[in-house]
């Protein structure tokens, strides 16, 4: 829990400090590493033979 409020405060003050900057290429980053989240995401949900099998009664 501490190690990932202290990565987004860690982002955030670099960000603090950088802000002058122009990072028009951070959206395309962005966005490939959602993808990628997602991506594995659903690896460990396919991965997961509880949830495989109750695909049926979800939502």
């Amino acid at each position: 829990m501490f190690t990932v409020i202290g990565v987004m405060l860690g982002g955030m003050l670099i960000g603090f400090l950088l802000r002058r900057q122009e990072f028009s290429w951070i959206g395309k980053v962005i966005t490939l590493l959602i993808w990628a989240l997602l991506f594995l995401l659903g690896i460990e949900v396919g991965g997961n033979r509880r949830i495989v099998e109750g695909l049926a009664t979800l939502g």
